[in-house]
């Protein structure tokens, strides 16, 4: 199996078939680096209201976290065949 099944986003309903290497590119490459950078620093901003309690800023934070993830991330579904069953 040369191609996986690849979506824009977590919402996308649209699958796409990708090959290995376009994928590495892409996880390798720099389009992905801004959402990312900003995942991260929403992380640490929602690790900082967690740690302070601040439930109500922390709350905020995860919905903003969940808007980046589940929209502006791509994601990828992986599959295996296994010859001898899993244990191999």
């Amino acid at each position: 199996m040369n191609e996986i099944t690849y979506f824009n986003s977590f919402t996308d309903k649209v699958p796409k078939s990708k090959s290995w290497e376009q994928i590495v590119n892409l996880i390798r490459g720099n389009l992905l680096h801004g959402t990312t950078h900003q995942y991260r620093t929403l992380l640490a901003a929602f690790d900082q209201a967690s740690a302070a309690g601040n439930e109500k800023q922390a709350a905020d934070i995860k919905a903003q976290m969940s808007r980046v993830k589940c929209t502006q991330l791509p994601a990828i579904v992986c599959q295996a065949t296994l010859e001898g069953g899993k244990d191999k």
